[in-house]
């Protein structure tokens, strides 16, 4: 496995990936979103590839925060796709995101997990993360 930058060719995959997480996008949507997001400096989406095809990714950003000095690291996605679970994809995928957050200055990565997510959650907490917070949602229409 290796992890690195999206290329066009992991439009497909990516796209699936989403799906799996409860976003279902098509490939022209996951094309506009990273074109976007390759435009900032303080967000990186990372693709971890298995047998040479995108088997998941993260994206994450870092922010100025008014209640502390050093920026904040939020993991905006995190997905490892189901066929490809259980082989540490997962793990390498956030300690990868955490080294490029605090290579921004960044001294802690927050992430938000949808209720359900109950093997997410003790993902997270296997890998280090505490439940700290409840995060609350407003659609602004």
């Amino acid at each position: 496995m290796i992890v690195r930058a999206p290329k066009p060719s992991d439009r497909p995959a990516l796209a699936s990936l989403l799906g799996e997480l409860g976003y279902p996008s098509s490939e022209a949507q996951v094309e506009e979103r990273l074109r976007r997001l390759e435009q900032r400096d303080d967000v990186v989406t990372l693709v971890a590839e298995e047998d040479v095809i995108a088997a998941g990714f993260a994206t994450v950003i870092v922010l100025p925060v008014f209640h502390a000095d050093p920026p904040v690291a939020i993991l905006m996605a995190l997905v490892v796709g189901a066929t490809h679970r259980g082989r540490g994809i997962g793990r390498t995928l956030v300690t990868e995101a955490e080294i490029w957050a605090r290579s921004r200055g960044a001294d802690r990565m927050t992430v938000a997990s949808g209720l359900a997510r109950h093997g997410a959650h003790a993902f997270y907490e296997k890998v280090g993360y505490e439940h700290t917070a409840r995060r609350y949602t407003k659609l602004l229409k």
